[in-house]
C-alpha cells in the first residue's frame, strides 16, 4: 500500500548541508599506500603497485615492464615466469603525530575478487572467514599488511583474478551503494571552495602524453599514474567544490581536448575548473622542468638562455592548452573556466617572461600570440618561513632560543616570522605578492594561489643542531603561535587582492621532509587546522558572488536495527537503512541507497512515467528528472503519483562503475674505512656520467666503481637488480660492479638513491640528500655532504650498530662502515644502536630495541615494541631526544649510568631528577650527586609529564636508576 505522506517526506529533502560560500582551499596529498589520508573506501586504489621478489631483492612495478602479463586495468592475467608470487602492500608505519592512524586503520576488512586463483594475506592480518570470492580478515594493530597472488587463472580459461577490492567492513554497505570516498576524510575537506589535484594527478613525475594511456576508474591502483579525471570530477560534484587540474607537461592536443570535454560535460555547471599546465615549471627541482627546457631548445634553438627559454615555452604551451580548453567550453568559458599561469612569487621577471614568451615571438613571429591573451589569472604561493631552517644565522637564532630556558622559543620564532627584516617573513612575502598583484593588474589578470602556508618546517641539510630544530619545528607547526601567523597570512593575502586562501596539503603525517598536512591523520586536530576551519566558516568568498547550494553537500546517513526514515538533500546522498523496514528519501542529484535487511521503500518525486528502472550488476538504477539513483537491497520504489514498483528479484552482482623510492633495501662498500677529511678509495672507476643508457660490466677480480659526479640530477642506482631508474644514470645497467659514486647535488634539492648487492659494496653519496642501502656484505656507506640516510628496513634479522667504534654486526650490518650520514633506519626486529661522535637520527622501527647515547646529539624514534633508551655520561654534554616514549608499550628509560649515586631506599628522586614540560617537549635534567641544585639537561623526551610521572615510571619498572 502506498504511503500517505510521500510528498511531505520528499519536501524534507529540499535542503543541503555545509558552507554555501567558502573561502579556503586546499591541495590534496598524493595517493600512496603509506599515506594517512585514507581517501578511498576501496583501499586497493592506494595500494603499492605489484612487485616481485627476485630472490636477490625486490623488483617494483615500474621496473617489471613486459615481465607482468596484465590487462588494461593492471590485473594479473597469468603468473610471470620464474616467480612464485606477485605482491602488494600497505606500508603502514604509525609514529609520532601520525600514531592515531594505527587505531583508525585497525579493524575488520573484506577482500572480494572475481576470477580463479590463490590470494595469500601477509603482515598484520588474521583471517576470520574465507569463501570463493571473499576473504574476511582483521588487522588488530593498524600496522603494515598486504597480499600475494600465488596463482591466477590456473585452468587457462581466461578467468583470471581481477576486480579485487579491500573495504573496511563498517563501510561495506556504503561501498556497495556506489560510494567511492571515505566519509571520515570527506568531513575534513567538504567545505573547501577549491581542491587542487596536483599530487593526485602525479603531476611532477607523469609521463602521460596520449589520452589512450590515461588512468581510468577501473585501474587496479591509482599509485601507478595518478587519479583518473572521472574520480576527480566525481569528488568535486559530491562535496560541491571547484576543481583545479594540472595538465601533463607532455600531453598532446588530443589529450587536452578530451580532458576539457570530459570536465565540461560532467562537472556540475555551477562549479568551476581551474586549469594549469604542469606544476612549477620554473622550479628546477622537478624533472618536468628539465624536460620542458629541452622542449624549448628543440623549438627555439640551442642559442637561447636555458631558463628563459623554459619560461617562454611554458608560456607558449600553457596558452595553447588554455586555447584548447576555451574552444571546448565556448560560451561557458567565462563562467566555468579559470585559466592560470603559475609563477614564482618572489620574481616578477619570471611572471612577465611567461606572459610574453619572447623566445617564441622571436622564433615564430607569424604564429605568435601573446600568452597573456589566454590567461585569466596568475597563480602564486603564499609560503612563508622557508629561509629559517636553511639560513645559518636564522637557524642559530632559533636554536639559541630553544636552549634558553628563560624564553619561549615559539614566541621568538613567531616574532621573527613577522619581522620585515627577516628573509621569507610574512611582511616580506606580502611585499612580493603586492608586486605580483600589480603585474597581474597591468595585464588585466587576477591573482590566485596554487599552494601556500608555512614553509618553515621542511627538509634541510644542516649540522647536527638540525635534529633538535626538526623536532621543535614539527611542534611549532602545530602551535597556537602558528595559528596566529596563519591569521596574519590570511589578512595579508586578502589585503593584497588574492582570491581563495589555498593550503598545501589536507592530511599527511609530519616528518623531516616537512609538516605539509594540515592534519597528521583523519582524527588529528591542532590550532592551525582549527583556525582555517573557523576562517572558512566566518569569511565569505570576498572575490566573487557565487554563493549557493552548489558549494554544499549531501549526507551519509545510517539507520538502526529498527524501522527508520532516512532523508537526503538537494545534493548527492548515501542512505544506508540497516535492519528494519526503512523509508529512504534520496532527494535530488545522484544518490546511493542501501536498504539492508527488511522490506525497504525508496521515494521519488513526481510521476512514475518520468522514470526508467533498470536492473544492473549490483543493484537497480532509477533514472529520472532529479538524477540517477543506485539502489541495493531496496524492495520497492514509490512515486509521488502513488505508483509503487516491486524491485525484488531484479538485483544482480556488482559491475565496475563508469615510492618515492622507499630506502628500505641496503647496499655495500669498499671494505677500507675512509679517513675523514681525505678522498676515499673508490675502486677502479670503469664508467663516468654520459647522456646515454650504458651497459656497464666490471671485472670479477677487482673492485669496480661507477662515477656519477658529473651528473646534473640525482641518480637512482640499484646494484641488487643491476639497473638504474632515473636522473643522470637513467637506463644504465650493471654487472660485476661493486661501488657507486653519487652526484654533487647541483642545487636540485634531490640527492641520490643507491642500493648495493650481496658483495662488499661502497656507496658514496657525495653532495645532496642521499639514501643508501647496503644489503648483505661488509659495506662502506658514505653519505658525504647533505642530509643522508642509511636504511636497514628490509633486513631479516636485528642488527647491532656502534657508530663510535664502527663495530657493526648482525645480518645486513655485519662489517659495515657508516660514514657522514645523518639518519639511520633500523629493522623490524630487536636492534641495538650506539651513537657516535656526530649528531644522528635513528629510527628504530619495530622490535624491542636498545638505544644508547653517544658523544653527540642522538634523536630517535623507538617505534613499536618495548624499547630501552640508555643515557650515558656522554649525555651530560650531548642530548638524547626520544620522540615517542610510551610506557604502555614497555618502553624504559635507563639512567643508571648517569645517576649511579641514587639510592631508592634513602634518596629523594626530585633531588636527582628534574623534568620540565614545555610547549615543544619535555626536558629531562639530572643532578649527578643529588644536591638538587646543579641540574644538567641530558635529553628531550615526548611521552612523560613531570617528576610525579617519573616516580610512577620508577615504581612500574619503566625507569631504571
Amino acid at each position: 500500500m502506498p504511503l500517505e505522506n510521500t510528498t511531505a517526506l520528499l519536501d524534507q529533502a529540499e535542503t543541503a548541508t555545509g558552507n554555501d560560500n567558502p573561502s579556503v582551499s586546499v591541495n590534496l596529498d598524493g595517493i600512496a599506500d603509506w599515506s594517512t589520508q585514507a581517501p578511498f573506501l576501496d583501499i586497493t586504489k592506494s595500494m603499492r603497485p605489484w612487485f616481485v621478489d627476485t630472490g636477490d631483492g625486490i623488483a617494483f612495478y615500474d621496473e617489471l615492464g613486459d615481465v607482468l602479463d596484465v590487462d588494461e586495468n593492471g590485473w594479473l592475467m597469468s603468473m610471470p615466469e620464474g616467480y612464485d608470487a606477485v605482491n602488494t602492500v600497505w606500508d603502514w608505519h604509525n609514529q609520532g603525530y601520525a600514531e592515531s592512524a594505527a587505531e583508525y586503520r585497525s579493524g575488520v576488512y573484506v577482500l572480494r575478487y572475481e576470477g580463479q586463483g590463490t590470494i595469500q594475506l601477509y603482515g598484520n592480518t588474521t583471517i576470520i572467514s574465507q569463501t570463493d570470492g571473499e576473504i574476511v580478515f582483521e588487522n588488530t594493530t593498524g600496522g603494515a599488511m598486504g597480499f600475494r597472488i600465488l596463482e591466477t587463472d590456473p585452468n587457462g580459461t581466461g578467468d583470471y583474478l581481477r576486480d579485487i577490492s579491500v573495504v573496511k567492513e563498517e563501510h561495506l554497505e556504503l561501498f556497495e551503494a556506489g560510494g567511492v570516498f571515505n566519509p571520515d576524510w570527506l568531513e575534513l575537506i567538504d567545505d573547501m571552495t577549491v581542491l587542487r589535484f596536483m599530487d593526485w594527478l602525479n603531476t611532477n613525475d607523469t609521463k602521460l602524453a596520449s589520452w589512450d594511456d590515461r588512468p581510468t576508474p577501473d585501474m587496479f591502483s591509482y599509485m601507478v599514474d595518478g587519479a583518473p579525471i572521472e574520480i576527480i570530477v566525481a569528488l568535486g560534484n559530491q562535496i560541491g567544490a571547484d576543481i583545479w587540474v594540472n595538465v601533463p607537461h607532455l600531453a598532446d592536443d588530443d589529450f587536452v581536448t578530451n580532458l576539457a570535454t570530459y570536465i565540461h560535460e560532467n562537472l556540475d555547471p555551477d562549479l568551476q575548473v581551474s586549469v594549469e599546465y604542469g606544476n612549477e615549471i620554473w622550479n628546477s627541482a622537478f624533472m618536468a622542468a628539465h624536460e620542458v627546457e629541452q622542449l624549448a631548445q628543440d623549438a627555439y634553438g640551442d642559442h637561447i638562455n636555458p631558463f628563459g627559454g623554459r619560461l617562454s615555452y611554458y608560456g607558449q604551451r600553457a596558452s595553447e592548452v588554455m586555447r584548447l580548453f576555451t574552444d571546448v567550453y565556448g560560451d561557458d568559458a567565462s563562467e566555468q573556466l579559470i585559466r592560470v599561469a603559475a609563477t614564482q612569487y618572489v620574481n616578477t621577471w619570471v611572471t612577465e617572461r611567461i606572459l610574453t614568451a619572447p623566445d617564441w615571438q622571436e622564433a615564430d613571429p607569424d604564429n605568435y600570440v601573446a600568452p597573456s591573451t589566454y590567461f585569466d589569472a596568475i597563480a602564486v604561493t603564499t609560503y612563508f618561513g622557508g629561509a629559517i631552517p636553511v639560513t645559518e644565522e636564522l637557524r642559530e637564532m632559533v636554536i639559541a632560543a630553544i636552549e634558553d630556558p628563560q624564553v619561549n622559543a615559539f614566541d621568538v620564532l613567531a616574532a621573527m616570522l613577522m619581522d620585515p627584516n627577516v628573509d621569507s617573513s610574512i611582511p616580506q612575502v606580502a611585499a612580493s605578492l603586492a608586486e605580483q598583484a600589480a603585474m597581474a593588474e597591468a595585464y588585466g589578470l587576477r591573482m590566485v594561489a596554487y599552494e601556500g602556508g608555512q614553509h618553515v618546517h621542511h627538509l634541510f641539510a644542516t649540522d647536527g643542531s638540525g635534529l633538535v630544530l626538526d623536532d621543535f619545528l614539527t611542534d611549532f607547526a602545530r602551535s597556537e603561535q602558528m595559528a596566529d601567523l596563519y591569521q596574519e597570512l590570511f589578512d595579508m593575502w586578502r589585503d593584497v587582492g588574492g582570491e581563495a586562501f589555498m593550503q598545501f596539503t589536507d592530511v599527511g603525517g609530519p616528518s623531516q621532509w616537512g609538516s605539509w598536512g594540515l592534519r597528521a591523520t583523519l582524527e588529528d586536530t591542532n590550532p592551525r587546522a582549527e583556525l582555517l576551519d573557523a576562517l572558512n566558516a566566518e569569511n565569505d568568498a570576498w572575490w566573487q558572488d557565487r554563493a549557493g547550494t552548489h558549494f554544499q553537500q549531501g549526507v551519509h546517513e545510517t539507520g538502526t536495527d529498527e524501522d527508520d526514515t532516512l532523508i537526503g538533500t538537494l545534493q548527492e546522498d548515501f542512505l544506508l537503512g540497516g535492519s528494519g523496514n526503512d523509508i529512504l528519501v534520496g532527494g535530488k542529484q545522484n544518490d546511493g541507497l542501501h536498504g539492508g535487511e527488511g522490506t525497504d521503500v525508496a521515494l521519488f518525486r513526481g510521476s512514475s512515467e518520468d522514470y526508467s528502472i533498470t536492473a544492473v550488476d549490483g543493484g537497480i538504477l532509477v533514472e529520472g528528472p532529479d538524477g540517477t539513483d543506485f539502489l541495493v537491497d531496496v524492495e520497492f520504489a514509490e512515486f509521488e503519483d502513488g505508483v509503487r514498483v516491486d524491485l525484488s528479484g531484479d538485483q544482480g552482482t556488482p559491475d565496475d562503475p563508469d615510492d618515492p623510492a622507499d630506502p628500505d633495501d641496503p647496499s655495500g662498500g669498499d671494505p677500507d674505512i675512509p679517513d675523514p677529511g681525505t678522498e676515499p678509495y673508490y675502486g677502479d672507476v670503469i664508467h663516468q656520467t654520459t647522456s646515454d643508457a650504458d651497459a656497464i660490466v666490471g671485472s670479477d677480480d677487482v673492485i669496480d666503481a661507477v662515477d656519477y659526479r658529473g651528473g646534473e640530477t640525482g641518480v637512482v642506482v640499484d646494484l641488487q637488480y643491476g639497473v638504474s631508474y632515473g636522473g643522470a644514470s637513467a637506463g644504465d645497467t650493471y654487472l660485476s660492479v661493486e661501488n657507486v659514486i653519487g652526484t654533487e647535488g647541483h642545487g636540485t634539492g634531490k640527492g641520490d638513491w643507491l642500493r648495493g648487492n650481496d658483495a662488499n659494496n661502497g656507496l658514496y653519496g657525495r653532495s645532496g640528500n642521499d639514501a643508501l642501502m647496503g644489503g648483505l656484505g661488509a659495506d662502506t656507506l658514505d653519505g658525504g655532504e647533505g642530509w643522508d640516510y642509511v636504511s636497514y628496513g628490509s633486513a631479516a634479522v636485528g642488527i647491532q650498530l656502534n657508530l663510535a667504534t664502527q663495530e657493526n654486526h648482525g645480518g645486513e650490518a655485519e662489517g659495515d662502515v657508516i660514514v657522514a650520514v645523518e639518519g639511520i633506519r633500523g629493522t623490524e626486529f630487536a636492534d641495538q644502536f650506539t651513537g657516535g661522535a656526530t649528531d644522528i637520527y635513528f629510527d628504530a622501527a619495530g622490535g624491542d630495541d636498545t638505544i644508547i647515547g653517544g658523544n653527540a646529539e642522538l634523536s630517535t624514534h623507538g617505534g613499536s615494541g618495548a624499547d630501552r633508551f640508555v643515557f650515558t655520561a656522554a649525555n651530560l654534554e650531548h642530548w638524547m631526544i626520544v620522540k615517542d616514549f610510551n610506557s604502555a608499550d614497555g618502553d624504559t628509560l635507563d639512567l643508571s649510568q648517569v645517576l649511579s649515586a641514587f639510592d631508592s631506599t634513602t634518596d629523594t628522586l626530585s633531588d636527582y631528577l628534574l623534568v620540565e614540560t614545555l610547549d615543544w617537549g619535555t626536558l629531562v635534567s639530572v643532578d649527578t650527586d643529588g644536591g638538587g641544585d646543579d641540574f644538567i639537561t641530558i635529553g628531550l623526551i615526548h611521552g612523560i609529564a613531570g617528576n610525579s610521572d617519573m616516580q610512577s615510571l620508577l615504581d612500574a619498572g619503566n625507569l631504571i636508576i
